[in-house]
């Protein structure tokens, strides 16, 4: 496994932990968004069965391919009128209700057997954490991880560190551009 950060400092979003080059296993969410094998993240809906959104064939490690998988580990509803899933066929997306908070855990499973597949390493991106001005901010726990970029312009706010987890949340400073026009389409022209 790679070197954890000190608990003692947050962790710089320009320095590397440990040097990951060309051992990154790429995701490809656009492909796994036309094979969503199971849709009912916390029990609601719109599928029946085990309570996960699971994207199938998300990528592929050591030969085999794996699914992305994510549960929620704490009371869960869902928000909006749209299912869980993907926007665009080309980024996943959870909806949940306003005001409220949720666990989740992400994972990768082999396609086949559903055992744990570990990654030396990959990225991962969120997209519109944004806020309602005054009325509304949405704000995302991130652990388990060693590295992360933001853009140095950015409207976020980071606290915490990642022993204990990073706190990224919106600010009022993204409030005047907080609208749907605002957020990507395309993943590969961002």
């Amino acid at each position: 496994h790679p070197p954890r950060l000190p608990p003692s400092s947050p962790p710089s979003p320009f320095a590397p932990a440990y040097d990951s080059c060309g051992q990154e296993v790429h995701l490809n969410l656009e492909a796994a968004c036309t094979q969503i094998t199971q849709n009912n993240l916390g029990g609601a809906g719109p599928g029946n069965g085990t309570q996960e959104l699971r994207y199938g064939n998300a990528g592929t490690y050591g030969g085999r391919p794996f699914d992305f998988v994510i549960r929620s580990t704490s009371s869960y509803v869902k928000g909006a009128s749209k299912d869980n899933g993907c926007l665009e066929n080309a980024f996943g997306e959870l909806h949940l209700r306003r005001s409220q908070e949720t666990s989740f855990t992400m994972s990768f499973e082999d396609s086949a057997t559903n055992a744990p597949v570990t990654l030396p390493a990959f990225w991962f991106t969120f997209f519109d954490i944004d806020a309602g001005c005054s009325e509304w901010k949405e704000a995302l726990k991130v652990s388990g991880f060693n590295r992360f970029v933001l853009e140095p312009d950015t409207y976020l706010d980071v606290t915490g560190n990642a022993d204990d987890g990073l706190w990224v949340s919106s600010t009022d400073r993204w409030c005047p551009f907080s609208a749907k026009e605002a957020n990507p389409t395309d993943p590969k022209n961002l």
